[in-house]
């Protein structure tokens, strides 16, 4: 049972550690990739479900959850155009075994790429523009919360939404070939809206 509480402890420290611009930035080929942010595009969703229609068939009872997060999960949001896919499986030594399936429908897989423990796989198209991520972990479903929680709080909340938009577009405007410095300007704002989601969260869940 310590081994279990430890884990899923691990994991939920390092999803945090991703979900901030720290966790992010401690990449050194950060910045390297070309980036773009888009106005919403309702596809995404749709999208969604076709890529989580193809990691169900792959993974079978395996898998446990799947979630759409990210900005292109929150309706109106001005977002790269990367579908962001997190999952749960029953351990990530099955979705390894799992990698040729992964590779055949076009996943290339990268490992535990940020040292998280989890199983990142990524699709690209031929111009190696990124169209889809995929974060595998095991344990409690928990490590999902805070991510939920943000995505649902700005769902809710018109007035915070924009306000995140807004500084999208402005850092955008100023950093367009300067993803790490776009992904600094946020942090603050970030930071802020986390701890509103956190109060807001248990508030609305008990």
């Amino acid at each position: 049972m310590g081994d279990i509480v430890f884990n899923a402890r691990r994991q939920a420290t390092a999803l945090a550690r991703l979900f901030c611009y720290h966790a992010r930035m401690s990449n050194p080929n950060i910045g390297q990739r070309p980036y773009q942010l888009v106005e919403y595009d309702p596809e995404w969703p749709k999208l969604f479900e076709a890529y989580s229609n193809q990691i169900k068939g792959i993974l079978g009872n395996d898998l446990l959850e799947i979630h759409h997060l990210g900005s292109t999960s929150i309706p109106g949001m001005f977002a790269k155009p990367n579908i962001d896919i997190y999952a749960l499986a029953s351990s990530l030594d099955t979705v390894r075994s799992h990698k040729d399936g992964f590779e055949e429908a076009g996943f290339a897989s990268r490992g535990d790429y940020s040292n998280i423990g989890e199983e990142y796989f990524t699709l690209d198209t031929p111009e190696g523009e990124r169209i889809a991520s995929v974060h595998i972990f095991e344990g409690s479903p928990e490590v999902f919360e805070d991510y939920k929680n943000f995505r649902d709080y700005l769902i809710a909340n018109d007035s915070e939404r924009q306000r995140y938009i807004d500084l999208k577009r402005k850092l955008y405007d100023q950093y367009k070939d300067d993803y790490p410095s776009y992904d600094a300007g946020k942090k603050q704002l970030i930071d802020e809206l986390k701890q509103k989601t956190r109060t807001w969260a248990r508030k609305n869940n008990g």
